[in-house]
């Protein structure tokens, strides 16, 4: 009886290992950095990460205030329903590639030093990379 029993909660534990695998956990995204910086006169940043993922929130600065937040919306009404690639603001474009942050930054104009936080998401890790803008 007691070996059934050793059997049972063995074979459970396994069942729980694999479930836990298959239903969302991923290894960490990894960036190879968190931050980086741009000048005034814009231009493009690439960022690679150690898994794929996908694009979640941004969050808009500008002098360390925060403006807006972006969300990213599944796209689609039939299965399967997916996230948008690109999150575009007044800006800036960020885009998701293969293992890659994207960023596309405008020519900063406002004279305000200005930042973007973009939350990306792996099953159930997460990361947050800034890009920030100089004013001048």
């Amino acid at each position: 009886m007691k070996a059934i029993f050793y059997y049972l909660l063995i074979l459970f534990a396994f069942v729980a290992c694999n479930e836990e695998q298959e239903g969302g956990e991923q290894e960490p995204i990894n960036p190879e950095r968190n931050e980086a910086t741009i000048g005034a006169e814009g231009g493009t940043i690439s960022i690679k990460t150690e898994t794929t993922f996908w694009l979640r929130y941004i969050y808009e600065y500008e002098d360390g205030v925060e403006k807006q937040s972006i969300f990213n919306e599944l796209e689609g009404e039939e299965e399967p329903l997916h996230f948008r690639k690109v999150m575009t603001g007044d800006w800036y474009q960020v885009e998701e590639r293969e293992k890659e942050v994207y960023f596309e930054i405008a020519p900063n104009e406002t004279g305000k030093e200005r930042a973007i936080k973009v939350e990306i998401q792996s099953g159930d890790a997460f990361d947050r990379i800034t890009v920030t803008q100089s004013a001048d």
